[in-house]
């Protein structure tokens, strides 16, 4: 009876600990993309600080040295557009970080969102096959616990299997769907690429 019961356990363990690995993976995922946001976003605002404290200096420097009203005058013109383009690039980065809309955890954990290209649905297309599969094998298995069947190794190792496939197809789709989302953005902007 106890052979039953570590099957049971295991039938249901294993989509609990499939739930929690993409939960901890979506989790990571998070922690990576705000980091590397905030790091973004400091080394731009850092760098338009430095621009500014050139600007500045550079137009006392210009101040000092004896010049015409005119000379002045194309000096401070230059040392402006310096001073727009640091407040254009921290700008642009405060614009383009508004622009992410934050998704649902659970909508992405189950990649219930839209994607872009053909491939990566297909492939999303895959992951939720499998998750009925190992939703399937995992019932079969609580099923043959529960009737006493004396074999179920290999129900096991196949649920085994289907979670790997879940696994693997999930982190697949967000490949192909970053993999495009970045070909498409390279495609618009050159220069980026």
């Amino acid at each position: 009876m106890s052979g039953s019961v570590e099957a049971v356990a295991i039938a249901v363990l294993v989509p609990v600990v499939t739930a929690a690995a993409g939960v901890a993976s979506l989790l990571l995922q998070d922690w990576r993309v705000r980091r590397s946001r905030v790091g973004r976003h400091r080394l731009a605002y850092e760098e338009a600080a430095r621009q500014v404290a050139f600007a500045a200096d550079w137009w006392k420097a210009q101040q000092l040295i004896p010049a015409t009203e005119q000379e002045l005058r194309a000096a401070n013109t230059v040392a402006r557009g310096w001073l727009a383009v640091a407040a254009a690039r921290v700008a642009e980065l405060d614009l383009a970080q508004g622009a992410q809309e934050p998704r649902e955890f659970g909508g992405r954990l189950l990649l219930l969102y839209e994607f872009g290209n053909r491939r990566a649905k297909l492939i999303r297309a895959g992951f939720h096959a499998s998750l009925v599969v190992l939703m399937l094998v995992s019932l079969g298995v609580s099923n043959a616990v529960l009737t006493s069947q004396p074999d179920i190794g290999w129900d096991l190792a196949i649920l085994a299997l289907c979670l790997l496939l879940s696994w693997a197809l999930r982190f697949w789709a967000v490949a192909a769907a970053s993999a495009a989302s970045a070909d498409s953005a390279s495609r618009r902007d050159p220069a980026a690429g």
